[in-house]
């Protein structure tokens, strides 16, 4: 599946606390085969509200350059994809060099409901193989701060920066969820292909 965006700018722009678009400010096309994000330029990541006239937002507002993936409120998302709490989904991943990579992640309890990951953390790791005592790769997982409009929402994130570093091949890869009280419960376990960049 492919995300394509149309960034649409709105005339006589000046800084203002929500921003909101009516589907007339789209194309045609955008309702049905677009994913339409809301661009702020704030650079000090003032938060917004991002509203469209007979839409629903999906996931949180994002507004912050100092957030991995996030250049001046513009967030582009590598991979989307739902786990179930009580089993490790074998899946492939693909990790390009010198690309922001940032995977969001729903986790849904043994039921199909979503799971609140309010007194959960998130870990997750690459390896050239599972025997090796050192990380090639520590991912970045933050849960939604919001587990009541986001619940079980998990965001799994490397900079730009971490993959162009990590030599191209096939490695071993899991994400996990964990309580203070030493629970463990793996959602995700595969192969994670990184693949070399032209561009450098």
């Amino acid at each position: 599946m492919a995300y394509v965006a149309d960034f649409t700018t709105k005339s006589s722009a000046t800084r203002v606390a929500s921003l909101a678009f009516a589907a007339t400010d789209f194309p045609d096309h955008a309702v049905d085969d677009y994913l339409v994000l809301g661009i702020t330029t704030e650079a000090d990541g003032t938060a917004l509200t991002f509203a469209v006239s007979g839409w629903t937002q999906i996931g949180s507002t994002v507004g912050s350059s100092t957030t991995p993936t996030v250049y001046d409120g513009i967030r582009f998302i590598t991979l989307r994809s739902t786990a179930r709490y009580d089993m490790a989904e074998q899946m492939d991943i693909e990790i390009l060099q010198g690309d922001s990579f940032d995977w969001e992640i729903t986790v849904e309890d043994i039921n199909g409901d979503l799971l609140d990951l309010t007194n959960f953390n998130v870990r997750g790791m690459g390896r050239k193989q599972y025997s090796d005592t050192l990380p090639t790769w520590t991912f970045v997982c933050t849960k939604d701060p919001d587990q009541v409009a986001n619940t079980g929402l998990v965001r799994v994130t490397l900079t730009a920066v971490v993959t162009a570093a990590i030599t191209k091949g096939t490695y071993k890869y899991d994400i996990e969820v964990y309580t203070a009280g030493g629970m463990v419960k793996k959602i995700y376990r595969g192969n994670a292909v990184v693949a070399p960049e032209a561009t450098k």
